[in-house]
């Protein structure tokens, strides 16, 4: 059966672009703060691999996403705030200008609640979160018939267990884990203020921690295993995985 995971509240994908100021200066400890500006992929023999490029709002929040295959823009990802929360995620495909997907978000203390359309297929979700803003769990229909469920678990800010569950006219017909293990050392997001129960996403479809590395990623299928190379200020340049796929990461 293949497996996949609906990414309830906020669909994968995220990139980069212009920082602000604010992302010159350094913490309360008087570190450096750095927020990632490009991802370069490149899989394995193949060199020609996807850019992503992040733009940043004045709080340090990710706005927009810019997706690159070939050398041209194919998705643009836009995040819209109301105050503190993230209220709407809309997605544009540069190749199909019909199939634009947008999601209205609405939070109400710990609770998340989405609807999601794109080609004539609707989704509806609910997240619940803790009192940090970290995702407990979520629930996602699709059309009539399909549901899928994911159970979170988080350490030191970083998503360590998803538990993903699919149901079929109300039967469960698949169910599987992703463990992750962490370095000590700072994630290309350490210091993105996005809200915490989207950043997971990151981690999820990209293998980017929260506050720290991957540096390993178990599923039923595979293992992946992750070093890295790091700058002088002790934040990851280079990716590499077990299999040979690579990631640049380029910072404001």
């Amino acid at each position: 059966m293949k497996r996949f995971v609906i990414n309830h509240l906020v669909v994968a994908a995220l990139v980069v672009s212009a920082v602000l100021v604010s992302s010159c200066g350094k913490d309360d400890n008087g570190y450096k703060i750095k927020l990632l500006e490009t991802i370069t992929w490149s899989w394995g023999d193949d060199e020609d691999g996807d850019i992503m490029k992040f733009e940043y709002d004045s709080q340090n929040r990710i706005s927009r996403v810019l997706s690159y295959r070939d050398g041209k823009l194919f998705r643009t990802e836009t995040h819209t705030y109301s105050d503190d929360d993230l209220v709407k995620i809309t997605i544009v495909y540069s190749d199909a200008p019909e199939g634009i997907m947008e999601q209205i978000i609405v939070r109400n203390g710990n609770t998340i609640s989405m609807s999601m359309s794109m080609g004539g297929e609707n989704v509806t979700g609910t997240m619940s979160l803790n009192n940090d803003g970290y995702p407990i769990s979520s629930v996602a229909s699709i059309g009539e018939y399909e549901e899928q469920e994911m159970i979170f678990h988080f350490h030191s800010g970083n998503l360590t267990k998803i538990t993903v569950i699919s149901y079929s006219d109300g039967e469960k017909n698949d169910e599987f884990e992703v463990l992750l293990t962490y370095d000590t050392n700072k994630s290309p997001l350490h210091y993105c203020k996005t809200p915490r129960w989207v950043m997971y996403l990151f981690t999820l479809n990209y293998n980017l921690g929260i506050n720290n590395n991957v540096i390993q990623r178990i599923e039923e299928v595979a293992t992946l295993t992750f070093v890295y190379e790091f700058d002088n200020d002790g934040f990851p340049t280079k990716q590499t995985d077990s299999i040979g796929n690579v990631a640049t990461f380029i910072y404001k």
